[in-house]
């Protein structure tokens, strides 16, 4: 038996045929023509084919898995919109993004440059002695016996700053209202 090439068959004549079989060469080189859409039968009113009902498409699905499939679709429909909409502005994405990259170098210079001066305009020697003299004027840490008699100072400076309010024992002192009378 000879070989045989399949070779796939246009789907305007039968869809449900999808392959015709082809003798292959043999041995000997002969041509072999493919066939032409001419030899076949390309008029549809021929075709013996049952007439296909078109029905309304209803989802197998009910109940919440339903709205779920619902939102998955959207879902892929929003994402397959975005990549559409990025393939049509991919320029303006290009020009926008551009824009962005330079405004953000033009900022990074702006902070080197700034360094730069500040680097430039640094003196070691004032720098130094003002540390020299923030070390000087800081305060001694006091002892405790230090500390204890800056209080009591303290205390004797402020001895007759009170204010007191000194009761006056001529008022009499109000009874406290009996719940129950006898």
């Amino acid at each position: 038996m000879p070989p045989t090439i399949s070779v796939p068959k246009p789907s305007i004549i039968d869809p449900k045929i999808s392959r015709i079989t082809i003798d292959a060469p043999q041995k000997e080189n002969k041509i072999v023509e493919a066939p032409t859409s001419s030899e076949f039968n390309t008029d549809l009113r021929d075709i013996t084919a049952p007439e296909r009902i078109v029905t309304e498409y209803r989802c197998k699905c009910w109940g919440p898995w339903k709205t779920h499939l619902l939102n998955i679709r959207h879902r892929k429909m929003k994402k397959h919109k975005l990549r559409k909409w990025r393939k049509k502005h991919l320029a303006l994405i290009r020009k926008v993004t551009l824009r962005r990259e330079i405004k953000k170098e033009k900022l990074f210079r702006a902070e080197l440059l700034a360094k730069i001066r500040e680097a430039e305009n640094f003196d070691a020697e004032a720098y130094v002695n003002n540390i020299f003299r923030v070390i000087d004027s800081k305060p001694k840490e006091l002892t405790k016996w230090e500390r204890i008699e800056r209080f009591r100072d303290l205390v004797r400076q402020h001895r007759a700053n009170t204010n007191l309010v000194k009761p006056k024992f001529e008022d009499p002192v109000p009874e406290p209202p009996m719940k129950y009378k006898w």
